[in-house]
């Protein structure tokens, strides 16, 4: 008892030129078995994985066992590929991006541009200066941050495992590193995920997207600082540009 045949007329697999997520392939099996619970038993213990023989971007997604007479059944297992199939698949040609802004909080005018953040007068032209009259000299008087919108690109990039990412994401997210796929240094900004067990082969499998921005210019915060380079006496309020390497709220 058990599969007679694998792969038997009717069998298929079909590539969509325009768009690889329309990639579609059907497998048969002849299978000799008591019932239909034990011809899908069969079938499934057969497929060592989800994945094609062919492709293994295509996933075993819908399995249908047909009757045809005495112990014997047509196994059909359908395979897709996608968000509309069983899970999305994990490729460096599929994510999405999207250009927008986000919010910095700065102080120095916009006339110059420095590591992505405007830094006028080297640091010592602010919108909104401190005393006495807006000369920044008051350490007691600090001028006040507006806020910037900086340019960005998002980043989204779908995942397929067995694992669960949840306790990755807590630990990572707002850290800054390299992203393979690009080559370039992002910022992680968590990511979404469904969870999904199989009926019939494979155990639950967790999907969904990783969140990553992207700051040409490098991920830098703004601060102001009492400066006395020029003596306690010259002292002013001067604005620096702070790197951060690890976590977006560290220095």
């Amino acid at each position: 008892m058990g599969v007679i045949a694998s792969d038997i007329p009717g069998s298929s697999i079909t590539t969509a030129y325009q768009n690889y997520q329309q990639d579609r392939a059907t497998r048969k099996f002849l299978v000799e078995d008591h019932s239909r619970a034990d011809a899908l038993a069969s079938v499934t213990s057969t497929l060592s994985t989800p994945a094609h023989p062919d492709n293994d971007g295509l996933l075993a997604n819908q399995i249908t066992c047909q009757y045809i007479g005495g112990n014997r059944w047509i196994v059909t297992v359908q395979y897709e590929r996608g968000p509309q199939g069983a899970f999305p698949t994990q490729s460096n040609d599929l994510y999405n991006l999207r250009v927008s802004y986000e919010s910095v909080e700065v102080y120095c005018t916009p006339e110059k541009i420095v590591n992505g953040l405007p830094y006028g007068g080297d640091g010592t032209d602010f919108v909104n200066p401190g005393g006495p009259a807006g000369q920044s000299t008051d350490p007691e008087d600090k001028p006040q941050p507006w806020i910037y919108h900086s340019p960005v690109l998002n980043i989204q990039i779908p995942f397929s495992q067995t694992t669960n990412p949840i306790t990755g994401f807590i630990s990572n997210v707002g850290k800054i590193s390299r992203l393979a796929i690009f080559n370039i240094t992002c910022r992680f900004d968590g990511g979404e995920v469904k969870a999904v067990r199989p009926s019939a082969v494979g155990v639950t499998r967790y999907y969904g997207v990783d969140n990553y921005t992207y700051k040409q210019a490098g991920f830098y915060k703004q601060v102001i600082r009492w400066d006395t380079e020029d003596g306690e006496e010259s002292g002013r309020w001067k604005a620096v540009n702070i790197i951060q390497n690890g976590y977006v709220d560290g220095a």
